[in-house]
């Protein structure tokens, strides 16, 4: 993790909510280097871990909100565990409400929580950034609670997240591809849950494309 960005991110924590977070974790985005946009019509790809990421600041509440503030977004939402909506108005924060319901439906006990959120993942450019927010979420509450769930598992819950409440399309690519939360790593075809390490001397170069995500899915789906 970038230490300046880190740094920015726990003043930032502070000053909302007048204290430090006890803890700081990130989600990654990723590139393709095989089969972009093949994984939800069934197809292959080879994505990759990068060294764009959305950071992660939180804190337990005695109560049972979720606070959570975006610095990209520059505002801030509560709900409660109990009442679990879709918003129309900051529909960033449903990424965070889509992790929040399934971690319920799976039984895991949550309490509220603080949360301060960075990311510096293009957002719209098919490099995951829904799903950084996904598992940096879902990463700091399994930090700040303490409880069991797997790699696989927590990726998972980050894609119904991704379907069921932002409604967005999506294969196994993206969230599932991303919880070992290594960067230079990528994932073989047919083994999504087995990280092998990248060339050392590799670049990976990104284009910010015009067309955004959900309209390449859309474009894709009317071709097959």
């Amino acid at each position: 993790m970038n230490a300046e960005r880190v740094e920015e991110l726990k003043n930032k924590f502070a000053k909302l909510y007048g204290h430090s977070p006890k803890a700081i974790v990130k989600g990654p985005g990723r590139v393709d280097l095989m089969g972009s946009h093949t994984d939800y019509n069934d197809g292959f790809v080879l994505p990759v871990a990068v060294n764009h990421e959305v950071l992660a600041a939180g804190s337990l509440r005695d109560d049972d909100i979720i606070s959570v503030y975006s610095a990209n977004f520059n505002n801030g939402v509560e709900f409660s565990l109990k009442n679990i909506e879709y918003d129309k108005s900051h529909t960033w924060s449903n990424y965070v409400r889509g992790v929040v319901h399934f971690l319920q439906e799976e039984g895991i006990k949550l309490q509220g929580a603080n949360i301060a959120l960075h990311g510096n993942v293009p957002i719209g450019s098919g490099m995951s950034s829904s799903a950084a927010i996904e598992m940096a979420v879902g990463f700091l509450l399994q930090t700040l609670i303490g409880f069991e769930m797997s790699g696989p598992q927590l990726a998972l819950i980050g894609q119904k997240a991704e379907k069921q409440v932002c409604r967005r399309k999506h294969g196994h690519n993206g969230p599932v591809y991303i919880p070992a939360r290594k960067e230079r790593h990528c994932i073989v075809p047919g083994l999504p849950h087995a990280g092998i390490r990248a060339p050392a001397a590799g670049y990976f170069i990104g284009q910010n494309r015009s067309l955004r995500y959900d309209e390449k899915a859309r474009a894709c789906g009317q071709r097959i």
